[in-house]
C-alpha cells in the first residue's frame, strides 16, 4: 500500500474519534498510573479503537502509550515496544497527548499516530479535535493541514522560508510562535531540567512544523509523544536531533527541531545542566 494511502487511512480513523475525544474534554475523570501520570477512560477507549482498526486497515501492528504501560527506563520502553509489535513496521499511538490540558478543558491536546519502519517515522498524524485540525505528513513527500473543511498542502523541505504555514499557525493559535520563541530563548539563556511547553508535546512539534520556521524542543522521553512530530519536522526540512545534538532515534530522551544553528546552541545549553 502506498504511504499516502496509508496516511489517509490513518487520518480518517483518528478523525473518527473526535466526538469521543470531545465528549470527555474538560469533564473526564482521571485516575493515576504507577508513574503518577493521569489516564482517563477516553484514553483507553480511543487507544483500543486505534489498536484494532488501524491494524486491521493497514495490516501493520499498533502499540500505544497505555498498552506499553509504565517502565523503568527508555531502554525497557523500546524493548517492550519491539517485543509487542515483533516486526520492523509498526504504529505508535497516543490517544490523548496533553492529558492535563484535556482534563481542565484547554484546547491544546491531541491524538497522535506515527508509522515507523526500521525505527524511522515515515507517517505522522497529529489531530487536535477541539481545534478541528489535523496535521498529516509523509516523510520526504508533503504535509497536509486540515482545518474544518479547508485542506492545505505544504511542501517538503525549505525550512526557514516563511510561507503559507506561518499564516495558518498564526490564525489557528495566535501568539503560539512568539511563545515558542520565548521558551527557546529562555532555555538558551537559563536552561532548566524541565520546562512546561504548551502542555502538549504533539501540538507544539506539529504546529512549529506547519509554520516551517523557528526552533522548538520536546523534553519528553517517550516515542509516542515525539514520533509524529519528528516526522512532521523532518518532512518540512527542519534539523532534528535529540537533546544532545545527535540524530534522533526511537530511544532518544527528547527532541530539538528547527533551525540548525539555533538547535546547536540550544543543545549545548541543555547539556550544561546534564540533559
Amino acid at each position: 500500500m502506498d504511504l499516502r494511502v496509508i496516511a489517509a487511512v490513518a487520518e480518517d480513523l483518528v478523525r473518527s474519534q473526535w466526538e469521543v475525544f470531545r465528549a470527555g474534554h474538560g469533564v473526564a475523570l482521571a485516575r493515576h498510573k504507577q508513574d503518577g501520570s493521569p489516564v482517563t477512560d477516553t484514553d483507553v477507549r480511543i487507544e483500543r479503537f486505534l489498536h484494532a482498526h488501524l491494524a486491521e486497515a493497514t495490516g501493520i501492528p499498533v502499540v500505544g502509550e497505555e498498552s506499553i504501560g509504565c517502565v523503568e527506563s527508555r531502554t525497557q520502553e523500546i524493548e517492550e515496544l519491539h517485543r509487542e509489535v515483533g516486526t520492523r513496521s509498526y504504529w505508535v499511538v497516543d490517544p490523548i497527548d496533553g492529558t492535563s490540558n484535556y482534563l481542565r478543558g484547554d484546547p491544546s491536546c491531541a491524538i497522535l499516530a506515527a508509522l515507523f519502519v526500521n525505527d524511522t517515522p515515515l507517517i505522522g498524524v497529529t489531530s487536535l479535535p477541539v481545534r478541528s485540525t489535523t496535521i498529516t505528513s509523509v516523510a520526504g513527500q508533503s504535509m497536509t493541514v486540515t482545518v474544518g473543511a479547508n485542506r492545505v498542502e505544504l511542501p517538503a523541505g525549505g525550512w526557514g522560508t516563511p510561507g503559507e504555514g506561518v499564516g495558518l499557525v498564526d490564525s489557528l493559535v495566535p501568539g503560539f510562535r512568539d511563545e515558542v520563541t520565548h521558551m527557546v530563548d529562555a532555555l538558551i539563556a537559563a536552561p532548566k531540567p524541565r520546562m512546561r511547553i504548551s502542555g502538549c508535546v504533539g501540538a507544539n512539534l506539529g504546529l512549529v512544523a506547519v509554520a516551517g520556521v523557528g526552533t522548538t524542543v520536546s523534553m519528553s522521553p517517550h516515542v509516542w509523544d515525539n514520533g509524529a512530530g519528528v516526522c512532521h519536522l523532518t518532512t518540512r526540512g527542519a534539523h532534528v536531533t535529540d537533546l544532545h545534538g545527535n540524530p534522533w532515534t526511537v530511544g532518544s530522551d527528547g527532541v530539538i527541531g528547527g533551525d540548525q544553528k539555533t538547535a546547536g546552541v540550544l543543545s549545548a545549553s541543555l547539556q550544561r545542566i546534564g540533559r
